[in-house]
């Protein structure tokens, strides 16, 4: 692991499903192949990549998988516990 910066990391986490190519809360390609105009602060336009979300949607090989509070929570201990 690399040293921290100001002695922090910026660590992140998803559950299966939660942030497809197409969101409406915006998203990235994979290695930034295309620029998708938005992100989470200014979202593109809802029908923007409609198709595509769907495609995703679609792809998906089961249930996209969303946390109560309780178990977001737990998982934000862990991660910093671990």
């Amino acid at each position: 692991m690399g040293r921290p910066w100001n002695d922090w990391f910026h660590c992140n986490g998803n559950t299966y499903g939660t942030w497809l190519r197409g969101s409406e809360m915006g998203y990235r390609e994979r290695h930034h192949r295309r620029h998708v105009e938005g992100d989470y602060k200014s979202p593109p336009h809802p029908e923007k990549d409609h198709p595509l979300r769907q495609r995703s949607k679609r792809l998906m090989r089961k249930p996209a998988v969303y946390l109560t509070d309780e178990q977001t929570h737990m998982a934000g201990v862990a991660m910093v516990h671990r």
